[in-house]
């Protein structure tokens, strides 16, 4: 009999604190091992997920391997590099597979990206599971659209991974269908999944949530649709994920990639199933947070009330609406403008109506922003649509989008550079951020607009002034109570703001890492602490611990120079 080759897949996390079980591994691996040839040829190992600061902790199951198949995202790449190295050192005659947003579709890019990794024997672009099988037994690659969801938790793929870890509770993805059919330029999500929806079997879903559901130390899931609620068959999975949940008395957080982005008949039903039935639906960010407010166990839990106050430490406890402006001719350039904002307006109504905090998430100088315009974009927020806490970023450029194509960027005037930094945030159990220093070949590197047609640096320093207002003053609740009007009362503080020498101090700060980051120059090393921790944590220092400390001192100019 011939013996089986063994392949190790690996969907590999930066941070040893967020245990995600592998999805796009036993996805791969699901898909796979339903084709009866590829069993005969191939035996599949348990996939890799930890994060190792030593990668020589990796070692003895790359020692295992035949085939090494690693998932590549912007955030991984570099470790992805360093555990292919070693594998190619463990065993020369193996065979290293890329694949993965990260793989470039461009001809010309994806040649560069295969040149500078003489390591990898193959890159597989675009969509994995049919082209990763089809890799396996020799075949020409088809471009065939997926249509049935891969069932890798019902499949027993990470059942080993369960019952041999001690590292605490996991989360985990799931999907109902695939796809987006909106192709903002910005985001690989429409390009990457061929924009067409496709919807995965109901029970084939249903067999998932049931794995998960009955599992304990599954503590989050992160329904990763692009669009969840577009579809009636929604309402219908929630209803059977609020059955698993009683069925098993097992109160699991969950989150959404995507919530339809122009709104839907079907959002507030599943809204209204969630509170009625209690469900957390927080984003993944505070897991000290969350075991402090249900418990370990998170069984028999009943609803609980999640303050106000808890709004500055954490956006755990809220819906994301993921609006990224509200500029006309912004939403243009970043081909949104399919997408209408306001049509969320009765979704908000209805988040009211259930006391749920919303946090909308913003892209910081997308392409055609000014300084005014994203001034304009936060008041819009704030007073015509009421939502609580703003979280921003900055505009990272990924392969595969049309912030990437050098016509597009050409059209606009974009200029790109990228920002290279080390050591990788680690979480205490205490939940403070901490940062150690990496090797400059170990530095993750991200690629970043730095100009275009409508900004340049200093525009982009005023860009930042005006989110450092908002969300140190008025996202911390520190002076939400205060605030008349988010645009008149920016402005009045930056207007007097050198007659305020506290306040300079702080805000140079700021405006020193800006022009530092978006300097033009082909790369930045962003090599302190403080600023790996402002490009990490949406875009801020600790200021707003500094202003809580200060807090007389910093509202008695703020009464004397903005709300006299």
């Amino acid at each position: 009999m011939m013996k089986r080759r063994r392949i190790l897949l690996g969907s590999l996390q930066i941070s040893d604190q967020l245990n995600w079980l592998p999805y796009a591994s036993g996805c791969l691996i699901s898909y796979a091992k339903g084709q009866p040839e590829i069993n005969q040829r191939y035996e599949f190992l348990d996939p890799l997920y930890r994060s190792y600061s030593d990668i020589s902790n990796y070692g003895d199951e790359l020692k295992s391997a035949d085939i090494l198949g690693l998932t590549n995202y912007v955030w991984n790449q570099k470790i992805n590099d360093k555990v292919a190295q070693l594998f190619k050192t463990i065993n020369p005659h193996g065979t290293v597979v890329y694949g993965g947003p990260n793989i470039p579709e461009n001809a010309r890019m994806k040649m560069n990206y295969d040149t500078r990794r003489p390591w990898v024997d193959v890159s597989i672009p675009g969509l994995g599971e049919i082209a990763f099988s089809e890799w396996l037994l020799n075949k020409p690659f088809s471009n065939d659209k997926l249509r049935e969801v891969p069932t890798p938790y019902s499949d027993g793929i990470f059942d080993n991974i369960l019952r041999k870890s001690n590292q605490g509770n996991f989360r985990a993805s799931i999907e109902t269908n695939r796809g987006c059919p909106y192709s903002c330029s910005f985001c690989d999500w429409g390009q990457m999944t061929r924009s067409k929806i496709v919807q995965f079997e109901v029970d084939d879903v249903k067999r998932q949530l049931d794995w998960l559901y009955a599992q304990p130390v599954i503590e989050d899931i992160d329904i990763i649709d692009a669009n969840y609620g577009i579809l009636k068959r929604d309402v219908d999975i929630i209803e059977y994920l609020i059955e698993c949940q009683h069925r098993e008395e097992n109160l699991i957080n969950i989150t959404f990639g995507g919530l339809a982005k122009n709104g839907s008949k079907h959002l507030p039903i599943i809204l209204d199933m969630i509170s009625r039935n209690a469900i957390p639906t927080g984003q993944i960010v505070a897991q000290q947070f969350t075991k402090t407010l249900y418990g370990d166990t998170r069984r028999d839990v009943k609803s609980e009330i999640v303050k106000r106050d808890s709004f500055a430490s954490s956006d755990y406890s809220m819906i994301k609406l993921s609006f990224q402006t509200h500029t006309p001719e912004v939403l243009k350039v970043a081909q949104r403008d399919n997408i209408k904002n306001d049509k969320l307006r009765p979704l908000i109504d209805t988040y009211r109506k259930h006391n749920q905090p919303i946090m909308s998430e913003m892209i910081i100088a997308l392409p055609g922003e000014t300084a005014s315009s994203w001034l304009d974009t936060i008041h819009y927020n704030h007073h015509a649509l009421d939502i609580e806490y703003i979280k921003p970023h900055i505009l990272f450029i990924l392969p595969n989008t049309a912030l990437d194509d050098p016509e597009y960027q050409k059209q606009y005037k974009i200029k790109t550079k990228k920002i290279r930094f080390g050591g990788i945030g680690k979480i205490t159990s205490e939940g403070t951020p901490q940062f150690g220093r990496a090797h400059r070949e170990d530095w993750h590197e991200y690629k970043i607009v730095r100009s275009c047609y409508s900004y340049d640096v200093e525009e982009l320093v005023k860009m930042f002034d005006y989110n450092w207002f908002y969300y140190n003053l008025i996202n911390t609740d520190l002076f939400r109570h205060k605030l008349k009007s988010t645009k008149k009362d920016t402005l009045k503080f930056f207007k007097h703001l050198d007659k305020m020498p506290f306040f300079k101090k702080i805000i140079e700060r700021q405006r020193k890492v800006i022009r530092k980051i978006f300097a033009d120059t082909a790369y930045t090393n962003v090599d302190d602490e403080k600023e790996i921790a402002f490009v990490n944590s949406s875009i801020r220092f600790n200021d707003d611990i500094i202003l809580k400390d200060n807090k007389e001192e910093a509202e008695k100019l703020l009464d004397k120079y903005v709300w006299n």
